[in-house]
């Protein structure tokens, strides 16, 4: 049975493994490939393209909730019509 002494070196080896883990790392500053998510880097035609690819999605939303609106409306307005017809 080696249940004790491969347990004790895999605990050993893991508690070196953790200690390593606390280095000094490198600053965010000097990472090379960290860019700034404001940043666009893109070209123009690739900037008009997602400006219009968000105002298109922006009238696809507005189109959607315009009809789910008038869809409860006409449902709302067709149950008072009913009420009123049985009433």
């Amino acid at each position: 049975m080696t249940g004790g002494a491969g347990f004790a070196k895999q605990g050993k080896d893991q508690f070196d493994d953790n200690r390593k883990l606390r280095q000094i790392r490198t600053p965010y500053k000097d990472q090379a490939y960290q860019k700034d998510p404001r940043v666009f880097s893109g070209t123009m035609e690739v900037y008009e393209e997602l400006k219009d690819w968000q105002n298109d999605r922006r009238q696809e939303i507005a189109q959607t909730s315009m009809f789910i609106w008038s869809f409860i409306v006409m449902l709302i307005l067709s149950l008072l019509a009913v009420m009123v017809l049985l009433f």
